[in-house]
């Protein structure tokens, strides 16, 4: 479009302390074109002395890419709005038709709140794609930035533990909702060696026995079932609204290499829905450790980090060399569990925090005792005592 192309858009005027905005619903073509960013940085001005310019945060490629992606799925939204602000020579309000007139050129919009969603749909080309759009006109530059700053300050971040917990509302299967089941299950089922133990949303149990978070417990789960949950949802939803006309409506299963590349032992159960396999080879798994280091797994004192997430994400971690070694596709028996740990010499008192720091850093540091200890490595986990390729199960 050329700089003096024009646009109407309906509008609605909206009286608020701050004074009057508008807010329309503009298509996301248009406000890619119109809008910027002014990135706080700061410059030297005159006499060496810090010139401090911009309101907003330098964007984020990651979140520029995880929206991209996002607004391709099937349900993609942003229902809130993008805040921007606009001068009067590029803007014209018209009470009799409850419309507004934008100039539709670059550098008009400077954008308050919205870069990364903006940025987002750079590419987006599928279809229309309308945007809640707040509009401020004449809005003095201290207003702009009070106004994000508040924005901003105010926002409180959702915990993982709480958006993996609402997934028990999705009504489409998704490695996020069997990984949360999962959790749910591990932490009410009477025969589950984490009964209690996790700390769910909305339970009322002994706060001093929850020793692994929601998130800390679902997310190992979920690496192993998928590398790309969001895909796997989406490409689930369309199937059950009947988008495949042709080829299979199921996850396509993962080859050999794309399991051995990525560790995901459980995809293949998660696609043929056998969550209950996935869920018995934890309860197994982690049977068997705990009847290893019995007085480490049952203490609830701090410094002990075999029951907390440390020690969870350790063996996690080490899980999938096992299962290679011990046949994909299958559960895995308390004995052959027990088996592979009882070659770990690591004593009950050992799993301490001077030996294992807590957090990423003790998880390696553990995780690689269990390599080392057993002679699995992640090389040789692929292999059977005849050097030969391990079956998919």
């Amino acid at each position: 479009m050329t700089p003096d192309t024009w646009k109407s858009f309906p509008c609605i005027p909206v009286e608020q302390p701050i004074g009057i905005f508008y807010v329309a619903a503009i298509e996301a073509r248009f406000l890619r074109e119109m809008c910027w960013a002014d990135i706080r940085k700061i410059e030297r001005g005159e006499r060496d002395i810090e010139v401090i310019s911009g309101i907003q945060r330098p964007l984020s490629e990651k979140r520029q890419k995880d929206i991209a992606k996002y607004v391709r799925t099937i349900d993609a939204s942003f229902p809130t709005a993008i805040i921007v602000a606009i001068s009067s020579d590029d803007a014209r309000f018209q009470p009799d038709t409850n419309t507004i007139e934008l100039r539709i050129a670059g550098h008009v919009a400077k954008v308050i709140d919205g870069q990364h969603r903006l940025e987002g749909l750079r590419n987006f080309s599928d279809k229309t794609f309308q945007l809640n759009t707040t509009i401020f006109i004449d809005m003095e530059t201290q207003d702009q930035a009070m106004l994000f700053s508040t924005i901003n300050l105010t926002q409180t971040k959702v915990s993982k533990s709480l958006a993996y917990d609402l997934y028990e509302y999705a009504e489409s299967r998704s490695p996020q909702k069997t990984a949360h089941n999962i959790a749910r299950v591990a932490d009410e089922r009477s025969d589950s060696p984490f009964k209690g133990r996790i700390k769910l949303l909305g339970s009322a149990v002994d706060k001093t026995k929850e020793l692994i978070t929601q998130a800390g417990f679902v997310e190992p789960i979920l690496s192993m079932i998928t590398q790309d949950p969001l895909n796997d949802l989406d490409h689930i939803k369309r199937a059950d609204r009947g988008f495949f006309h042709r080829g299979p409506k199921k996850l396509p299963p993962p080859t050999l290499a794309e399991v051995r590349a990525k560790n995901l032992v459980f995809r293949s159960m998660f696609i043929e829905e056998r969550d209950d396999q996935i869920t018995r080879t934890i309860f197994n798994y982690f049977i068997a450790v705990s009847r290893r280091w019995p007085d480490a797994w049952n203490t609830f004192q701090s410094g002990i980090v075999l029951p907390r997430t440390t020690g969870y994400r350790a063996f996690m971690g080490f899980l999938p060399y096992f299962i290679f070694r011990n046949g994909l596709g299958k559960v895995p028996t308390v004995d052959e569990c027990a088996a592979v740990l009882e070659k770990v010499r690591l004593q009950d008192a050992e799993f301490n925090t001077d030996n294992f720091k807590p957090g990423s850093t003790g998880e390696a540091a553990l995780r690689q005792v269990l390599m080392n200890s057993t002679g699995i490595t992640e090389r040789e986990g692929w292999k059977d005592r005849n050097q030969q390729e391990l079956p998919m199960g």
